[in-house]
């Protein structure tokens, strides 16, 4: 054994190792703690909320969108399992999702695998994804732990899934490298991400053009046009991906243009659903879909790891 003490709450154990990251561990421990000491107090909406609501730069109504869409996640993510993640959860025995955050994929996914395990960097979210879990009938197994230091042991899990993630962590080569050491031989990986050349606005922050300019400007760029900030976001294109797990995996990856779920346009404005529509139903056509590649809104990655 290491002996090392990692400290716990609840059933969760905190597995994160120190380093650069865009969290402050002492600050999310401590609102983990203070979370869940009221959770027996608190309806799942009202933890969901509780964490939002703490965050720099939220108001009101942003609080309550957001809200809304954890709540509805775990339906939006049986959409995608029936569709584009179908394949993956053929026979795959134990899952891992990296970035669980509230825990709606891996409630979603549970009665597909024999087990369902989810990591992320923070505390306060692996906190919401225990209740969140068990409300959707599941039984969590939750550790606070980065995708670039994921503490399983090599070849041990089938499938893989990390939705949204990859464009946050400090080193995507250590964190595709670690996906593929945990994955057996034949096992399954899901990743999605937003393209950096996407003709919509940078998802993050709402802002049109950020990933057309050089990195080293994007940050004053966003700063000037919307007043925030923009750290610990590098927006990938798919020559940047494709690259990235040829030299730090031996998954066989094929990268697909995202469709957008129904679910999400049936609440957008008017025009943006017309236009979110077209775009699903201009898919659907092979010529189409590799054109784009270039400025889709984002990325649905599937593969296979190949034997050594």
């Amino acid at each position: 054994m290491c002996g090392v003490n990692y400290p716990t709450i609840g059933n969760i154990p905190d597995l994160r190792i120190s380093g650069y990251n865009w969290l402050d561990y002492d600050k999310d421990l401590e609102n983990a703690i203070e979370l869940h000491a009221l959770s027996n107090t608190l309806s799942l909406e009202d933890m969901v909320y509780t964490v939002f609501a703490r965050q720099a730069g939220f108001d009101e109504s942003r609080v309550r969108l957001r809200t809304r869409q954890v709540l509805e996640g775990c339906t939006r993510y049986k959409e995608a399992i029936s569709g584009w993640l179908a394949g993956g959860l053929d026979n795959t025995g134990t899952v891992l999702e990296i970035g669980c955050g509230g825990g709606m994929l891996t409630a979603a996914i549970a009665p597909y695998s024999e087990t369902a395990l989810g990591i992320d960097i923070s505390m306060e979210w692996l906190v919401v994804a225990e209740r969140y879990i068990m409300e959707h009938g599941g039984t969590p197994c939750l550790a606070a732990a980065s995708g670039e230091d994921i503490p399983l042991p090599a070849n041990s899990i089938g499938l893989v899934a990390s939705l949204d993630v990859i464009e946050h962590v400090h080193d995507p080569a250590r964190y595709l490298s670690e996906i593929d050491r945990i994955l057996k031989p034949g096992g399954r990986v899901a990743l999605s991400t937003p393209n950096r050349y996407s003709l919509t606005a940078e998802p993050h922050v709402f802002v049109w053009g950020v990933g057309w300019i050089p990195r080293r400007w994007q940050k004053k760029y966003v700063k000037l046009l919307s007043g925030k900030e923009y750290n610990y976001t590098c927006l990938l294109s798919y020559r940047d991906l494709k690259r990235m797990i040829r030299e730090n995996t031996l998954i066989n990856a094929m990268i697909l243009p995202g469709t957008v779920p129904e679910s999400e346009i049936s609440s957008f404005p008017n025009l943006r659903g017309r236009l979110a529509r077209l775009y699903n139903y201009i898919h659907r056509w092979p010529v189409i879909r590799q054109l784009l590649l270039v400025i889709c809104p984002f990325f649905q990655i599937t593969g296979i790891k190949l034997q050594a």
